[in-house]
């Protein structure tokens, strides 16, 4: 149900009755931001743009399921953070940039406090040497 749905509103789309960015695929945003979601009820901060986040809000405002989670909620949420200036280092045409960063993860974070009490491992994940210097974390 929710996949036909989906279908219909991309349908409407293409056809020009609703204008979104040519480079926005609302059906892909809404569905990965909606997986990202579903994994552990909360959306990755930060992940997705501000405009893939307002593609899957519109998206979901067609899906019934999504009218009885907390899913639109965490949507509303991300697209705050964005709007707050919470979010660096994305592209503004909504997808995200290409990063040096792109293969570093948080392995652990230790201590609590300021962040002159806190100790954050991280890892590199890639073949390559990465640099650190102007990251945020």
């Amino acid at each position: 149900m929710g996949r036909a749905i989906l279908a219909g509103i991309v349908t409407v789309m293409a056809c020009g009755a609703l204008a979104a960015p040519a480079a926005a695929d609302p059906a892909q945003d809404y569905q990965g931001i909606r997986a990202d979601w579903t994994a552990d009820g909360v959306i990755t901060p930060c992940r997705w743009s501000e405009q893939q986040l307002e593609n899957a809000r519109f998206v979901s405002a067609f899906v019934p399921q999504d009218q009885y989670t907390e899913f639109p909620a965490a949507i509303d949420r991300e697209i705050a953070r964005w709007r707050a200036g919470r979010c660096s280092g994305q592209v503004p045409d909504g997808r995200r940039a290409s990063s040096a960063l792109a293969s570093v993860t948080i392995v652990r974070v230790s201590g609590r406090g300021k962040a002159a009490r806190e100790l954050v491992r991280i890892r590199n994940r890639g073949n390559r040497t990465v640099s650190l210097a102007g990251a945020t974390l």
